[in-house]
């Protein structure tokens, strides 16, 4: 708990801070990203791909371990996800 707050930490009044992408993910996957990923924008960008591509806990871990967000490449003109 203590990772996710320091990850998502609330903001000054209190209120919870936004969860992109892992808000949507049972907290398995949760605790995977915060074990996994130190870097923010990575672990927010494999969040919002577990829900987008309805991915279970062992491969979310997968691809995480396997390194898809440094072997995904993005078409020139788009934006990355």
């Amino acid at each position: 708990m203590r990772r996710f707050e320091a990850a998502y930490p609330p903001h000054d009044d209190g209120t919870p801070a936004p969860l992109p992408g892992a808000g949507a993910l049972p907290w398995g996957q949760v605790r995977v990203l915060l074990d996994e990923l130190n870097d923010g924008p990575t672990r927010d960008r494999y969040a919002n791909r577990a829900v987008e591509h309805g991915w279970s806990q062992d491969v979310l871990a997968h691809h995480i371990r396997t390194g898809l967000h440094g072997r995904e490449q993005v078409a020139p003109g788009t934006v990355p996800s």
